[in-house]
């Protein structure tokens, strides 16, 4: 696991491996900032794990009749002005089939977030840098990887169950699952200890712990 780790590039690694309840390997390599080694106790953002939330999500409220996975996005969001939007089914924002550009590959929006990682985007500000460049294929037709797609999925979610979509994960997903430690945060706090996070994404290796997570 340390050479692992070595051959990433990585500064702290955090692992867990089981099978059903059964433990086979735990533990924490490398230090967490300088001289402090890294701890399993401590807290992380688990990044795009969240998507597969949001898909387990949209199954089960599918399996209750709650939506459907045909479901085209402009019934669950009919004042958004978005492109194909009867075409357009919840599956295909899931599936990543919808057509939509990742507004995180939009320059616009990388240079904004360049220039300030501590910058709160609104919903809003990221369905627009992600609408930008237009549909790039027909609904249904291609594949390409897009946040653009779970944004609108979790906006769509959020309309069919009548409550914030942070509420439904927890509801439905993270409790039944029994991720006691593990909570939806749409800030940049992170509950003590953190695992501290180092970026050069900008250049220079800098502490990007707190960056904004919108």
């Amino acid at each position: 696991m340390t050479t692992e780790a070595t051959a990433r590039g990585l500064t702290s690694l955090l692992y867990r491996v089981t099978t059903g309840d059964q433990l086979i390997a735990s533990g924490a390599i490398g230090t967490n900032v300088t001289g402090v080694p890294a701890e399993q106790s401590l807290r992380f953002r688990n990044g795009n794990v969240a998507f597969a939330y949001l898909g387990t999500l949209l199954l089960l409220m599918a399996e209750a009749g709650e939506v459907s996975l045909d479901d085209p996005i402009s019934r669950w969001l009919p004042d958004r002005q978005l492109p194909d939007a009867d075409a357009v089914t919840l599956e295909m924002l899931v599936r990543n089939t919808s057509g939509y550009a990742d507004y995180v590959k939009n320059d616009d929006f990388v240079n904004a977030f360049e220039a300030d990682p501590f910058r709160e985007f609104t919903e809003q500000e990221l369905l627009e840098y992600g609408l930008a460049p237009g549909p790039l294929y027909p609904p249904g037709t291609a594949w390409s990887y897009a946040h653009t797609n779970y944004l609108l999925l979790g906006a769509a979610l959020q309309s069919a169950g009548g409550k914030p979509l942070g509420d439904l994960i927890t509801e439905r997903v993270i409790i039944p699952m029994g991720l006691a430690d593990t909570a939806p945060v749409l800030t940049p706090l992170l509950p003590d200890p953190p695992l501290h996070t180092f970026s050069a994404e900008r250049g220079k290796l800098e502490e990007s712990t707190f960056w904004n997570p919108s």
